[in-house]
């Protein structure tokens, strides 16, 4: 239920996010397309990391008429019937009313919290690998109550501000509950209750946040951004606290070895379809690839006889 709400949020602007097109399986893919695919990912990925902020991403690598492309996804998958009133965060006509800008912006401060959180859960991971490694332990050999303190650590990461900031905005806060909280709660309740009842409770706050007006979708990403700014600080600091107390402890190599992993920069996957209807501003027989690479999917189809992005989104397991 979580990774559904989340999905439909990111349908605001992101290409594939809830609807697919309407495709059927392609021909297999050629070594080259498979090597130019993968090779356009890794570039995507190592650009994200250096500039830490989807904007200049957006400009570089997706195509200019982007906006236009996603008002015409919107229009071409009407929503079903209650579905406004339940699913979607944010009235569809207000979308294809947004000014020129306003849907790049939503779509970059949305992926900018998912990338930041994603990096604070990562930060929260290596310093675990620290503490584990000072008292002699290994924290891949205790999951359950290493994944317990990254978690702990992560949400303590977090400064104050951009809490305070997610419970004046509900829909933000439903964020917030499902990226960044760490969660716990009674252990005498099942694992499947707690999740009906966070999933509730998703629910409702997404609702109460409705975006009706412009007005409204304005102060929404007014808040998301600044929260996106605050969580930044958090990771920076929870890996500058990690360095120091590896430090400390005389065990750098264990942040080095963190820092050198490089599983972020591994195309796990690759599927093609072709579109068997123009839509997203591709004609009928186009091929479309996506990558999934370290908690993203990238949209790619061949143009002017190259692979260039489409769009990216949250990949979920």
């Amino acid at each position: 239920m979580s990774k559904k709400l989340l999905c439909l949020l990111l349908t605001l602007v992101t290409l594939l996010a809830a609807s697919p097109v309407r495709a059927r399986a392609a021909e297999e893919l050629t070594d080259e397309d498979r090597r130019e695919a993968g090779a356009l990912a890794v570039t995507f990925m190592r650009r994200l990391r250096e500039k830490d902020d989807f904007a200049p991403l957006v400009s570089e690598f997706f195509p200019e008429d982007f906006e236009r492309r996603i008002k015409q996804f919107l229009r071409d998958n009407p929503p079903k019937e209650g579905e406004e009133a339940h699913d979607f965060p944010c009235d569809r006509a207000l979308l294809l009313r947004a000014e020129s800008g306003g849907l790049r912006r939503a779509y970059v401060a949305l992926m900018n919290f998912w990338n930041q959180q994603e990096l604070l859960h990562n930060a929260a991971r290596d310093y675990v690998k620290v503490e584990y490694a000072a008292a002699g332990r290994d924290a891949s050999e205790e999951y359950r109550e290493a994944w317990t303190r990254r978690q702990e650590l992560a949400e303590k990461a977090v400064p104050e501000e951009a809490f305070r900031i997610a419970e004046g905005d509900p829909l933000i806060e439903a964020l917030f509950l499902l990226l960044v909280r760490a969660g716990g709660g009674d252990e005498d309740v099942s694992e499947e209750k707690a999740e009906e009842d966070k999933a509730e409770e998703e629910t409702a706050k997404l609702r109460a946040g409705y975006i009706r007006d412009a007005e409204r979708l304005h102060s929404f990403l007014d808040n998301l951004e600044r929260c996106v700014a605050l969580l930044r600080e958090g990771v920076k600091r929870l890996r500058a606290d990690a360095k120091d107390f590896a430090a400390s402890h005389g065990i750098t190599e264990v942040v080095a070895a963190a820092d050198a992993d490089g599983d972020e920069f591994n195309v796990y996957h690759l599927s093609y379809e072709t579109v068997e209807a123009p839509a997203f501003g591709l004609p009928a027989g186009a091929l479309v690839i996506c990558a999934n690479i370290f908690g993203y999917d990238i949209s790619m189809t061949r143009a002017e006889g190259k692979l260039q992005i489409l769009g990216v989104h949250p990949a979920f397991d």
